[in-house]
């Protein structure tokens, strides 16, 4: 064992020949890192066109690199044009909500894809297990490979030293004279000085220790995205799904067979009150507040079932009790599910739309579409329906993305109002969407809404956004402000 391990050591010490690309990618990765750590500035807000530089510069330099090797397929590309396409949306809509919720996923679907066209169609994964295990594998590439640029230094030949010693010399002087450069540009013409002031604004050039630290974020960083690409190179080994979890076939059935039973009687008193009409008109509160409760707790409920069908039918798909059982199971979450839909379609009617309820329609979609899938796994055992599941959840989240969740919320809630069937729209709350919401605030101040004019004040006086927080609505915002543009509740326009 000892000479072993001498030999992985040597070989984890032993100088890596770099290519002219490799070196160029590392400019890439630090480049990035840098406009992260210094045109971020301090992430006062989320990033918008950030995020889409960030995420289309990146998957420029990845292809690059695998540029002449790349295992083209239809699921590897199908990924990457989503991923890419999630990322435009940071570019064009302003929510700040869907920001953040969009970035495991814009990470994940990325990866997924870039892995896929540098290794090939196997390399995308066959269910949940193999995708965290392609998470981890993410995980370790981006640090495994840290220390490639460091060993390269220690290949290079003397001339090629001396080609690095006077590149650096060259950026050494380019960053100074650039400065001075800029300056002067800046003093001939103030449109230039405006846009570059624009531009710079809030890039965060500290001095002392906050330096240091940025510094070493960038380089830190940088060299993660320079492992993670190299990472992604490497040749690996299909993704396979490790052995499932499975429950024995008669635990399995007194589980499903209690389950069952509370449902039953759940969806009996649901048939009896939410569908019958003059009953649940003589509840306490009626409709709206019977809806109020429930449809959270349901679709949590359904993707529990989800869970323990996958479990079950693993070990027991051949079994006909179990799969008798899953198939009720199946039925009774889809009847669940839909009075979980009837009660937020009540309680939208009642008290408007929000963005949380826009998402939880989605997921109910999708619990609905996993249902319809375990129901053909119950007539077709072999059938392998992850992927197609997956492929249809990121396609149709990618398509809800791109017709601005918040300002589809904030335009039926006007719509509503302005039509009778709301009784009360909640500016502050349309407001509180950001940006994507000033069309409809608009054209609820049009309709002689006092509140909405204000809601569009709290708006403008959130003061012009940093570049990396641009997106197309963020821009007309701020171009409203500059102009100090207000319509009033009859139309006129004052400055």
């Amino acid at each position: 064992m000892e000479p072993e391990l001498k030999k992985d050591n040597a070989n984890k010490t032993k100088a890596v020949a770099l290519t002219l690309q490799d070196w160029l990618a590392l400019a890439g990765t630090l480049a990035l890192s840098a406009m992260v750590v210094y045109g971020f500035a301090g992430w006062s807000r989320l990033p918008g066109l950030g995020v889409t530089v960030f995420t289309f510069s990146g998957a420029a330099l990845t292809f690059w690199r695998l540029w002449g090797s790349l295992n083209i397929s239809k699921g590897g590309v199908f990924t990457v044009v989503c991923a890419l396409l999630l990322a435009l949306t940071y570019a064009l809509f302003a929510n700040e909500d869907m920001r953040l919720m969009n970035l495991p996923v814009l990470t994940a679907a990325l990866l997924t894809g870039l892995y896929a066209l540098s290794s090939g169609a196997d390399a995308l994964p066959h269910g949940p297990r193999a995708l965290v295990s392609l998470a981890g594998r993410a995980v370790k590439d981006s640090v495994r490979h840290m220390d490639k640029p460091f060993r390269g230094v220690a290949a290079l030949k003397k001339d090629q030293h001396k080609s690095l010693k006077n590149l650096g010399l060259g950026l050494l002087i380019a960053i100074p004279v650039l400065a001075v450069a800029l300056r002067l540009l800046s003093s001939a013409d103030e449109v230039f000085s405006a846009g570059l002031s624009k531009l710079l604004k809030g890039l965060s050039l500290t001095q002392g220790t906050g330096a240091a630290i940025n510094i070493f974020l960038t380089l830190g960083l940088g060299l993660m995205l320079f492992s993670l690409i190299w990472g992604i190179r490497q040749p690996v080994n299909p993704v396979q799904d490790k052995k499932a979890i499975s429950l024995p076939v008669l635990t399995a059935a007194v589980v499903l067979g209690a389950l069952i039973t509370a449902y039953a009687l759940f969806v009996w008193v649901q048939v009896n009150y939410l569908f019958g009409g003059a009953k649940s008109a003589a509840m306490a509160g009626g409709w709206a507040q019977y809806a109020r409760k429930g449809f959270f707790e349901l679709v949590f409920i359904g993707a529990l079932n989800i869970g323990l069908m996958s479990l079950t039918l693993k070990k027991g798909q051949r079994s006909l009790p179990l799969r008798v059982l899953n198939g009720a199971l199946i039925l009774l979450s889809a009847l669940m599910l839909l009075s979980a839909a009837r009660r937020m379609i009540l309680y939208i009617e009642a008290f408007g739309f929000s963005l949380l309820r826009l998402i939880t329609l989605w997921a109910m979609a999708m619990i609905l579409s996993a249902l319809a899938a375990f129901t053909v796994r119950l007539l077709h055992p072999d059938a392998r329906l992850f992927r197609p599941l997956a492929a249809l959840a990121l396609a149709s989240w990618v398509g809800l993305n791109l017709l601005s969740p918040a300002a589809l919320v904030a335009n039926w809630n006007a719509e509503a109002f302005i039509k009778g069937s709301l009784r009360t729209a909640d500016t502050g709350y349309l407001a509180s969407l950001g940006a994507d919401a000033l069309p409809a605030l608009r054209r609820l101040q049009e309709n002689g809404s006092l509140d909405a004019a204000e809601a569009i004040r709290d708006l403008h006086r959130r003061g012009p956004s940093p570049w990396y927080v641009w997106s197309l609505a963020e821009m007309k915002l701020d171009r409203e402000m500059l102009n100090n543009v207000f319509i009033t509740p009859s139309g006129r326009t004052d400055k």
